[in-house]
């Protein structure tokens, strides 16, 4: 079993790109930061997958949701994340992994607004 999430940052606004309504989670998901566990994004939804199936549809509903600009690159930062726990059939002996998949927006090429965007 495991869980996928896509979120997506551009211009320092969080978008949750898995969420049924991307338009509602548009500015209301925040990055905050927990004393011990450290960044958390609050508000972000998680999908339950039981197959490599489930989690290629997932990744590719999020890459459809980005919004890329006619540009050799992204101009926004995506992650997704893959959650993995397997249990071995004794109590305690569970072990879950995690891996993430990130595409930092690039600046090459850049012109006009996406300049002004880059700062």
């Amino acid at each position: 079993m495991g869980y996928v999430l896509n979120v997506r940052d551009f211009c320092e606004k969080v978008r949750d790109l898995l969420s049924a309504n991307l338009s509602f989670n548009k500015g209301r998901i925040k990055v905050r930061k927990h004393p011990k566990n450290g960044f958390y994004v609050e508000g972000l939804s998680s999908w339950p997958v039981g197959s490599y199936r489930k989690v290629a549809k997932l990744f590719n509903e999020g890459t459809r949701a980005r919004t890329i600009a006619v540009t050799v690159s992204s101009r926004a930062h995506t992650i997704v994340r893959i959650e993995f726990t397997q249990n071995y059939g004794k109590p305690h002996s569970m072990r879950t992994s995690e891996i993430n998949l990130v595409d930092l927006a690039g600046a090459n090429d850049s012109k006009g607004r996406q300049m002004m965007e880059r700062g």
